[in-house]
């Protein structure tokens, strides 16, 4: 079905300068409102990296990391992310925030490049519609994990890696199935087994 699909009609790309401001502009509100989401995390972030600290600084033993479960959840990669926002920024909030957004916005930029478009589609139509899409990625509805950086850092990059496992089986639709299956195997165990699973 995926091979039908992109074989009948082009995907937008993002080579076109108007796609990416599409694609930024919702984001620009809360890049605007950051400054003022607070420097002080929420408790769960603290619970996490409480696992991995030995003494004064972080556990320098792999096993100490790979079982970083705040909940049912193994959450590697996210402990990993928080843990230099300790060493870089001190543990700020805000820094998480922004993360999640960026995190958001190549989450945008991938789904963006799956787009079917049809040919010959006016570059208003494809800018308009990957403005659509960003709005919907940068919803209102998503404040809680975008205020709390924390919470964006593990949901947001758990959906990434899902999204990115979409745009590879996308991509290598006319390959064998052994090719698209290392990828996604890859992407796999990252979202399920390092992050919070989607």
């Amino acid at each position: 079905m995926i091979r039908a699909d992109a074989g009948s009609m082009p995907r937008s790309g993002l080579r076109p300068a108007s796609l990416v401001v599409a694609l930024v502009l919702p984001a620009l509100l809360w890049a605007v409102l950051l400054p003022g989401f607070g420097r002080l995390p929420a408790n769960d972030y603290w619970g996490i990296l409480a696992q991995v600290v030995d003494g004064e600084r972080f556990s320098a033993e792999a096993p100490d990391w790979l079982r970083v479960k705040p909940n049912e959840h193994t959450v590697v990669l996210p402990a990993v992310i928080y843990a230099g926002n300790v060493s870089l920024a001190a543990g700020d909030n805000r820094m998480l925030s922004a993360t999640a957004l960026v995190l958001l916005l190549v989450s945008a930029a991938l789904l963006c490049s799956l787009l079917p478009i049809p040919p010959g589609a006016h570059r208003a139509v494809r800018a308009g519609t990957a403005l659509v899409l960003s709005a919907f990625i940068f919803t209102p509805a998503a404040a809680h994990s975008i205020v709390l950086g924390f919470s964006g850092t593990i949901c947001f990059l758990s959906n990434l890696l899902a999204i990115a496992a979409v745009h590879r089986l996308a991509a290598l639709a006319d390959r064998p199935a052994d090719a698209r299956l290392a990828g996604l195997v890859g992407l796999g165990f990252l979202g399920h087994c390092l992050t919070r699973p989607t």
